[in-house]
């Protein structure tokens, strides 16, 4: 799976210009530019995170302690996984 993706963006000519000679200033192309404007609102809104249910928690909690512990089953490949839960 790619973990890049092109995008083809269509602006108004005065705001392609104006993001042209903002890019000028950096010495950057106006892509690369743009790609950086949106990046850096992402950061500066920051990742959504969300409070994991107590339940989850507790699941979690619990398979950390069965792995620590060496109680979970290690399989080679998935024939082995499928043979145990059949």
């Amino acid at each position: 799976m790619a973990t890049t993706v092109q995008v083809k963006l269509t602006l108004p000519k005065k705001i392609k210009d104006y993001y042209d000679s903002k890019a000028t200033e950096f010495d950057m192309q106006t892509s690369t530019f743009i790609k950086y404007l949106l990046i850096k609102n992402i950061e500066d809104e920051g990742i959504s995170t969300y409070q994991a249910s107590k339940y989850s928690e507790k699941y979690i909690a619990d398979g950390l302690q069965e792995y620590e512990t060496g109680k979970l089953e290690k399989f080679t490949d998935h024939k082995d996984f499928i043979k145990t839960v059949s």
